[in-house]
């Protein structure tokens, strides 16, 4: 009886074999593969592109409050600084580079934001400029 079950298999295997339902299965197990393959890496670069907006959204925001008070803090400033090396690290482009570039000339404190007002008004009634 075991013979004959190893004869059906081996003569099943054969069948398969040359009519091809083999190849097929190989080629549909490839492609399926390599489409998973692309569906996944398609989705990483929408993730990264996702991430990239959020950060710069974020950045932009946090800099548009910086500006209002006319000062950042060093809280404000590692945050900043955080989020820019995150967006720099995923490819962000020049724009945030220039906030961050005009985030280093703002004062650190909200007492010298009244200091340079201070002297910027004493410039514009005097003429002279006064430390």
């Amino acid at each position: 009886m075991f013979n004959i079950m190893a004869f059906d298999w081996v003569f099943i295997l054969n069948i398969l074999v040359q009519s091809g339902l083999i190849g097929f299965g190989i080629w549909l197990y490839r492609n399926v593969k390599q489409s998973i393959r692309d569906w996944n890496a398609k989705n990483a670069v929408l993730t990264l592109t996702t991430r990239d907006l959020v950060l710069g959204e974020r950045l932009a925001s946090l800099y548009e409050q910086i500006l209002t008070k006319g000062f950042a803090d060093l809280k404000e400033r590692h945050e900043m600084e955080e989020l820019y090396s995150q967006y720099r690290t995923l490819g962000g482009n020049g724009a945030v580079k220039k906030m961050m570039d005009r985030l280093t000339l703002l004062p650190y404190s909200e007492d010298e934001v009244l200091k340079f007002r201070r002297s910027s008004d004493l410039v514009v009634r005097t003429g002279e400029r006064t430390e």
